[in-house]
């Protein structure tokens, strides 16, 4: 099974079709799997989440699913569903719970405000968020223990990964777009810095559309400790 961009701990901000976001709504509302919100608590932080159980007998391994640029739309809750179908347990953090006007997260921000949200996101409490989330998910009845996560990626997947995030940076650059290279917060862990960038551009996104076939693809079916 072939997942880009949606492996746990992966921190890759990136943007996405919007055209897919009725699809992912339509997948969503016709899906037999339960799929809910949850709110994710450490420290001072709230997290609300969505989370989609599949139809499964037995435990399941989990899979966290990191949104990009627009935040957990549609499209993200529609990955969580075909992770879901897929055998895993699969949730999706919204990173950006606790930026909006009175807490909120996502929808209350709005697509003109969510890019600009995005990119004032610290590095250190997207960790401490993604750790809060696989404790959260490993302790679920329903689960195994498991977690696919990039902390449990091989030396060499996560020297793939390394290239691949480098490969992305120069071609984004290359192509005329003045993005650095990515911050590696730890084994399979990257985070692009986009702040100063126009992602609504033209430009940014021809940029994106080009470059995204740089990251690497990984399969994760087994990852787990």
């Amino acid at each position: 099974m072939k997942l880009v961009n949606v492996i746990a701990a992966i921190v890759c901000l990136m943007t996405i079709n919007l055209s897919a976001q009725d699809w992912a709504k339509a997948r969503l509302e016709k899906s037999p799997r339960h799929g809910e919100w949850v709110t994710v608590k450490h420290g001072d932080r709230e997290v609300k989440c969505f989370i989609t159980y599949p139809e499964v007998k037995d435990k399941a391994t989990a899979v966290i699913v990191i949104h990009e640029i627009y935040g957990l739309s549609d499209w993200v809750r529609g990955v969580t569903d075909q992770l879901a179908e897929a055998g895993y347990i699969a949730i999706a953090p919204d990173l950006l719970s606790g930026t909006a006007p009175g807490g909120g997260g996502t929808a209350e921000l709005g697509k003109d405000n969510v890019g600009k949200a995005i990119m004032s996101l610290p590095a250190d409490q997207i960790t401490a968020d993604l750790n809060a989330i696989a404790d959260y998910v490993k302790k679920l009845p329903a689960c195994n223990g498991k977690l696919g996560t990039g902390q449990e990626l091989t030396s060499g997947e996560d020297e793939e990964l390394k290239e691949g995030a480098l490969a992305f940076s120069q071609c984004m650059r290359d192509e005329g777009i003045d993005m650095g290279d990515p911050e590696f917060l730890g084994p399979g862990k990257f985070h692009f810095d986009i702040a100063g960038l126009d992602t609504e551009s033209p430009a940014f996104k021809a940029a994106q559309e080009a470059c995204q076939s740089k990251l690497p693809e990984l399969d994760i079916a087994g990852v787990g400790g």
